[in-house]
């Protein structure tokens, strides 16, 4: 019983030394910590390199606007009344205003034609008779068809007096090509320029309801100075033909290809090669019909109406009718092949 009593109160002094520990709170886990970015030692970054400045644009070089075609040329008889024509020429343009007068009466135009005659002149003599006043006297015959009949109006007259005589419808200018001036294109063009783009260039400025056509005449025959066969013969007419063609073109006036019409003649067995009847082998002859010719060419030009066909025939002298119709179609291919069919239309 004592040993009992002992040894609960040796268990009850264990139990008072015992120090009763606190609780110690332990926290809460912290949310997830934020990453701390890692440093990166820095690297010494070279400077970027300047951009090299763009070169500049160069402007395009605008466009050059390509020339207008020129218009094809028309009749002037289809764009308005002929009544008054002008040839300024030498013997080449006297008498054909004869032809032309009769071809286009038979055909129903009732027109009046005149011809500023000086004989054997050249393209550069008409330009110095018309801008030298003192020069220019008395240079001039003046010749007229019309329903009375083919007569000289003036004599020794200058060139300002013939132009005033009328209101013109058409006017024609010529050269006198020869064989001495005219032996190559390039010596055809130095002598007929810039005299004949001068005359175009004032007809045109000061009588602007008039129409201005070149004439290009025929080359001389065989038996002329200086033409020996017929070799020189057709390099004659080529040199004419390319010099008129480039003096019409450059100068923005339609051409009468009388020359061209006469080689197609020639070349025609009907016709025969000698047109010309003059002892000179230069001058179209009537017998031989050059003059019929001329007045086919200028009525077609004028008019735009084929002469083939026309009833007119010279009373002067007789031509064979074979012949006639040889030669409007001579002319007829001339222009067909300047100008088109439809110029005809």
């Amino acid at each position: 019983m004592k040993r009992f009593a002992l040894l609960l109160a040796l268990c009850m002094l264990l139990t008072a030394c015992v120090t009763k520990v606190p609780e110690t709170e332990i926290p809460d886990a912290p949310a997830v910590q934020p990453e701390v970015p890692a440093v990166t030692p820095s690297v010494p970054v070279a400077p970027a390199e300047p951009e090299t400045p763009a070169e500049p644009e160069v402007p395009a070089e605008p466009e050059t606007p390509a020339e207008p075609e020129p218009e094809p040329f028309t009749a002037p008889g289809k764009r308005k009344e002929i009544k008054n024509i002008l040839l300024i020429g030498n013997s080449f343009s006297y008498r054909l205003v004869d032809e032309l007068y009769y071809i286009a009466k038979a055909a129903g135009y009732d027109i009046n034609v005149y011809n500023a005659y000086h004989g054997g002149c050249f393209i550069k003599d008409h330009w110095t008779w018309l801008t030298d006043e003192e020069k220019g006297k008395g240079q001039y015959g003046m010749w007229e068809t019309n329903e009375t009949g083919w007569k000289k109006i003036k004599v020794d007259v200058d060139i300002h007096e013939i132009l005033a005589h009328k209101e013109w419808d058409v006017i024609t200018l010529q050269h006198h090509f020869t064989p001495s001036n005219s032996g190559t294109v390039k010596n055809a063009l130095k002598n007929a320029t810039p005299y004949a783009a001068d005359y175009l260039a004032y007809l045109k400025e000061n009588y602007p309801n008039a129409d201005i056509i070149w004439y290009e005449p025929w080359a001389m025959d065989v038996g002329y100075s200086g033409i020996t066969s017929l070799s020189i013969q057709s390099s004659l007419f080529k040199s004419i033909h390319e010099a008129s063609l480039q003096i019409a073109q450059e100068n923005e006036v339609p051409m009468l290809p009388c020359g061209l019409a006469w080689q197609n003649a020639r070349a025609n067995e009907v016709v025969g090669n000698i047109l010309c009847l003059a002892k000179d082998k230069a001058h179209d002859g009537d017998v031989e019909g050059g003059q019929y010719i001329n007045g086919c060419v200028f009525f077609e030009t004028i008019f735009g109406k084929s002469c083939v066909g026309n009833t007119w025939r010279p009373t002067e002298y007789a031509l064979e009718e074979a012949r006639v119709l040889a030669m409007q179609q001579a002319a007829h291919d001339a222009m067909l092949e300047i100008y088109g069919e439809d110029y005809f239309k």
